[in-house]
Order: structure tokens, then sequence, then C-alpha cells
């Protein structure tokens, strides 16, 4: 996800490989290694085959499912039944939790000039919560570099107030991708005057092709995504026309919540990841693979029967890929409705993308020491947070790190809006890796992390396997440390969302989705 080299900690060595190992899980909680007097380890205790099974059980819900898993699709609903099955045969009682999207369905869509046109999903795409409309108007570049003459997000196009001060009012903006969100550069067109804003990719290497991407909230102006190439082509237009259909309805998505039977349900630790894919495809390591580790972490915590200080809540979010809204959709209930519950929440773990297939291993900067770790949190880094950082990294071990700020755009991004204390990892999405990273983790430098991230090949031959089970085993070792530790990480009683100033579901605008930049910039 991330697309500039980021603080790193820790040596710069590449990864050892890690054996693949036999399958530990307990057949009851009877033959749990607790019940022996054996001391237990949930970094141990979740497997690679276990946590390959899950993934290859949520591969076939996609394939009988027309490919994919998407919030409110019967994939996702089959993935649903899956996860609360497991959970329920590991002796949980699982809540699912309904609540309200509302969705676009793309009818059609054109672009084009006087002497060219683009074809839809290969040279541009429609943002998600674009407005609809049909227009020919005058086009107008935005602070262009072509071509680019900087890194991965140096481009400032729409960044600034002053990039719009020669903008005709009744034009289209056309805007490179770059150093702010998407939502920044769309509001700065709206208040130009601008009838439709076109985005094109950055440039750089690894920045060429159509992405994907989100903006929030929806607006009523159409918002096009374009690939370098269509940019490029237009920047010498003077007029583009261009139309969007788009049908506005509302379903219903659920998430699912497990709470563990012991430590105190006024001391909870979260850990959450999101279980939903995009249409594109099967969603194994976006987000199947963070979906299996915290499973496996629920089922073998069942079984360990440890005796935990802190309750244990894991959910499983919905449609995290349309703008975080299953995780945002519970903080807003609870936090008005049942506000005790959300003060409960004394740390929050997020897990979304573990196995990516020239990844590396980012992990949440919770003490803010890494000041050049992307995406810093508008609100702060929570008090606690460097607590589960420690955690994380010591369970990593030798392994190196790269920083990342809590404001990574995942479902993590509200719990840190709440004042929680906030931690997580990540492998990467369609960032590319430097050589720097590459001579830390081994891989492929000026590749994606992941190539497949959003795409149809995001299956489980996406998965590199000795990088996922290091993350799997080191989230699964911090949240049980942090289950058994008698710490309080969170400052009591904090429920309203810090300096935001309004609720987080309207308030994260931009911040939509796991992973990587192509969500929001």
């Amino acid at each position: 996800m991330f697309l500039l080299l980021l603080a790193c900690s820790g040596g710069q060595v590449a990864l050892d490989p890690i054996a693949p190992v036999e399958d530990s899980r307990p057949d009851s909680p009877a033959d749990s290694p607790s019940d022996s007097g054996e001391a237990v380890d949930l970094a141990q205790a979740v497997t690679q085959e276990a946590l390959l099974g899950h993934l290859d059980a949520l591969q076939a819900i996609a394939d009988e499912n027309s490919g994919h898993r998407e919030a409110w699709s019967a994939g996702y609903f089959a993935s649903l039944d899956y996860v609360q099955g497991q959970l329920e045969a590991a002796g949980y009682e699982v809540e699912r939790e309904a609540f309200t999207v509302t969705r676009s369905t793309l009818n059609s869509a054109s672009l084009g000039t006087d002497s060219q046109s683009f074809a839809l999903n290969e040279g541009f795409g429609v943002f998600p919560g674009s407005g609809s409309g049909e227009i020919s108007a005058p086009l107008q570049g935005v602070d262009l570099s072509i071509p680019p003459s900087g890194g991965a997000n140096s481009s400032t196009s729409g960044c600034e107030d002053a990039d719009f001060a020669d903008f005709q009012a009744g034009s289209v903006a056309l805007i490179q991708r770059g150093s702010c969100t998407f939502s920044d550069k769309v509001a700065r067109a709206q208040a130009a005057g601008a009838v439709a804003v076109l985005i094109f990719n950055e440039g750089q290497s690894g920045r060429k092709e159509l992405f994907s991407g989100s903006l929030g909230a929806s607006v009523p102006i159409p918002v096009l995504a374009l690939s370098y190439d269509t940019g490029v082509s237009l920047s010498s237009a003077s007029e583009v026309r261009l139309s969007v259909d788009l049908s506005v309805t509302e379903a219903v998505d659920h998430n699912l919540h497990a709470y563990s039977a012991a430590g105190d349900p006024g001391l909870r630790v979260h850990v959450g990841a999101h279980l939903d894919s995009v249409q594109a495809g099967p969603g194994i390591n976006d987000n199947g693979s963070g979906t299996a580790a915290v499973l496996e972490t629920a089922i073998q915590l069942a079984a360990a029967d440890l005796p935990l200080e802190h309750q244990v809540q894991f959910s499983f979010w919905g449609a995290e890929e349309h703008g975080l809204i299953g995780s945002l959709a519970w903080l807003d209930r609870v936090a008005q409705e049942a506000p005790g519950e959300l003060q409960a929440v004394d740390a929050a773990f997020n897990f979304d993308m573990l196995g990516s297939d020239n990844g590396v291993v980012f992990l949440y900067d919770g003490d803010g020491s890494a000041g050049q770790a992307q995406y810093p949190h508008p609100s702060g880094n929570p008090a606690g947070s460097d607590a589960l950082e420690a955690l994380l990294d010591q369970r990593l071990g030798d392994t190196p790190t790269v920083a990342v700020g809590l404001g990574v755009p995942s479902d993590s991004y509200g719990f840190a809006a709440y004042g929680i204390p906030t931690g997580g990892l990540f492998s990467g999405a369609s960032g590319v890796k430097t050589e720097q990273e590459a001579a830390d983790f081994g891989g492929r430098a000026g590749q994606a992390y992941d190539a497949c991230y959003h795409q149809g090949c995001d299956d489980t031959g996406n998965i590199d396997p000795e990088l996922y089970v290091r993350l799997a085993q080191a989230a699964a070792g911090a949240i049980q440390d942090a289950a058994m530790s008698p710490q309080a990480f969170k400052a009591p009683g904090l429920v309203a969302p810090r300096a935001l100033g309004v609720p987080v579901s309207a308030g994260h605008a931009g911040h939509a989705h796991c992973g990587d930049a192509p969500v929001f910039r």
C-alpha cells in the first residue's frame, strides 16, 4: 500500500525460511496443552496448515460465487457462514450485526474527445461515490508534472488552493495522483467550479496503470480514475466529453463478533480483520489472510483456555472495501447506544493483508518514533499504542520492519480516532518495493508488494507462505501477550472521536480501505 520508502527499524537481514509445520490443533478443548500442564503459546499453536486451510475454504467460496466475496454478495454471506461455523465449533457465541450500506451500481460510462475515446476498465474507471452526469466541457490541467519529476507521491497536483487560482468555472479538472487524498483534490476542484474531475495515475514505475480508489463520501459531480497514458493523452486536449450513469440503492451487510469466555469484559482487547473482498477477485491476500489469521487465533485461544486478564473480542468487518463501513458503523453505533461497551475496549489490533507475494513487514508506528512514516493519524497516536507496537515488535524478533502511521486506511482508523490504543501488521499492496526493502526482506525491487492487489489473481497462489506464517504467528503471540498482561493500555472513559470534530464515519473521508495508496492517494 505504501508508495514511499518509509522509516525502518530492525536489522537489515533477509527473512529466514520457515519450514512447513504439521497442524498441531487439538481435536477438542479437552486435548489442549493447558490441560496437560504444558505452557501454551498461541504463536506456535497457529500453524501453516490451519492458516492455508482457511484460505482454501475462502477460495472455494469465491469459486462458487462468481469469483469474489464482495460485501453484501452471496460470496460474502457464505464467508460469514464459514467464519461463524468455525467460531461456534470452537465454543464461541457469535453475534451477527446488521448495518445498512449505500451502494452504487455503474450502468454505463464513457470518456473521450473529438479525436479519441477510451475504454472503461482499461483507460479509465469510475470512483465509488462519483456523481452521475453527461458533460461536454473545456478541460483544464491542474499543476501537472509530465513526466513526473520525483518519486511516488511527489506530485502536489490539486493539493493546494493556489493550484486552482486560474481555474475556469464550468471546466473539467484534470488532476494527477500524488501526495494528498483524492477527496482533498475533488473538494478543491468543486470549490473552484469544476463540473467533473479526472484523476490520472502519477507516472512512476508501478504507478502507470488504471487504479482503484475511494472518495470516502459521495460527491455530486462525476469523478473518474485514469491510467497515466490516458491522462497524458488528455493533457493536450482542450475539451472533453464524458458520461456516468449510476444507480444508488441500499443494501444490508453484516459484521461478526465473538468474545472470549475468559478475561475481564471491562478491559477488552479487540482484534479485527475485514472479511469482504473487492468484486474483481476472491481477495485471498486482501483480506483472506487477515481473516484466517484472526480466525485461527480465536480457535486456538478457545482451545488453550488461558488465564486471561483482558477479555478478547474478535470482529470480522463487512464493507471495508467500500470505505471502512462495517467497522465505523459498529464504532459509531456503540458510542451512541452503549458507550460503556466502547469504553471497555482497552486496545485494538488490526490485521489487513499479511501474505503479500513480494511483501515486507509494515508495523504500525504506535510510539511515533519514525518521523518519515506514511499516514500519520489526524488525531495523533492514542496513548498506549506504543505498548502494542512493542508487543508486535518483540514477537517479530529479528525480523526487520517498516513503520507506517496509524492513519493507515484500514479498519484500525476509527479505533485510533476514538482514542483507543491501536496496533497492527501489514505486508503491502500495490506500492513498489524499494532496493533497500529487497535487501532487507528479499523479493523483487521495483515491483509491487502485491501484483494482484484488487485483481482476479488475488487467489491462493498469491500468498507468500513464509512471510504469512511469520506475521500471523507474531499477531497471535502479541494478542496473547496483551490479553494476559495486567496492564491497562487505554485511559478510562474516552469515547468521543478526538480532534476530528465530526462523527468518524464522515471525518475519515478519503481514508477508505486497507493497504495501499490507490485507495485514497
